[in-house]
């Protein structure tokens, strides 16, 4: 059974250490210059690599289904992505890759092209990684961290912070990923009216939170402007104004998102029919509406 060690750059991260050590992997800060190009070199990425994350998997076994070969690896960072980029807002992404084989020397590069400088930057320091390793280990062990049921809401939540985010026109997407995830759970009894409010009392009633409505019922409509090409032709001034209000609407859906996604797990549905009644024990539109 092989030995693994694997490699991947990170981006838009930042730290004063030299290396942040998590126990079973560590991140390391990358010296520009010499180093640099040696990182560069042995990694073959396509970006000069400023921090880089390391981690091994030893006596690795391949999965009788295992399209890749490394299907458990490619897992465990999508994981440990995940749980980076649940544990607080801010834009962190992993990118080019390198696995090798310490026994004999085997080599499996995998450069794509996933995420960019963003307005966002995901801070760490070494007192963190004591709470980070506890929030970790929290989240694993909840009953519904891999219920079938969160896991498209879950993509789009990835899918959200992998597109980054900028307070331009073309930068929004994010905000139509985080509300289609958010569709796809509070939403999911497929009611066809009050699409709007019932999402925004659901999870308002869900986080014990009245404050949550207003800001979902804001962002919800903010996704349809998007979809809708409402802002395609707002310039000057008048996006000037909307970007202001943005910054501080979207401070607030970062944290919310998360907290949605966290206490979800918390909960573990056998079957859609209980999801569906549990959305509906929160809020269902009156009959007469």
């Amino acid at each position: 059974m092989p030995d693994y060690k694997t490699y991947y750059v990170i981006l838009n991260f930042n730290t004063t250490e030299k290396k942040l050590d998590f126990g079973d992997f560590q991140i390391i800060s990358v010296k520009q210059g010499s180093e640099a190009k040696e990182w560069r070199e042995k990694i073959s990425c396509k970006v000069v690599p400023h921090h880089i994350l390391i981690k091994e998997f030893p006596n690795y076994v391949m999965q009788r289904d295992d399209f890749s070969g490394f299907d458990r690896i490619y897992d465990s960072i999508r994981d440990l992505l995940l749980l980076f980029r649940l544990f607080k807002p801010g834009d962190i992404f992993f990118i080019d890759s390198l696995i090798e084989d310490e026994e004999n020397g085997g080599r499996w590069i995998d450069l794509y092209n996933i995420g960019k400088p963003s307005a966002s930057r995901y801070g760490f320091e070494t007192n963190e990684i004591d709470k980070f390793n506890d929030f970790r280990r929290s989240i694993a062990s909840s009953i519904g961290f891999r219920n079938k049921f969160f896991q498209f809401a879950l993509e789009h939540f990835m899918a959200g912070v992998d597109k980054v985010f900028f307070y331009r026109i073309q930068g929004l997407g994010r905000i139509i990923d985080y509300v289609i995830a958010l569709e796809s759970l509070f939403l999911i009894d497929n009611k066809k009216y009050f699409l709007r409010g019932t999402i925004a009392e659901r999870v308002s009633k869900f986080m014990k939170d009245n404050d949550a409505k207003v800001l979902v019922k804001k962002m919800y409509d903010e996704r349809s402007n998007i979809v809708h090409g409402n802002y395609v032709n707002r310039e000057g001034r008048a996006w000037e104004a909307k970007k202001q209000e943005m910054k501080t609407l979207m401070d607030k859906f970062e944290v919310l998102m998360r907290s949605i996604l966290i206490k979800l797990f918390d909960y573990n549905f056998p079957a859609m029919e209980e999801v569906i009644e549990f959305m509906e024990g929160l809020y269902e539109p009156p009959r007469e509406a």
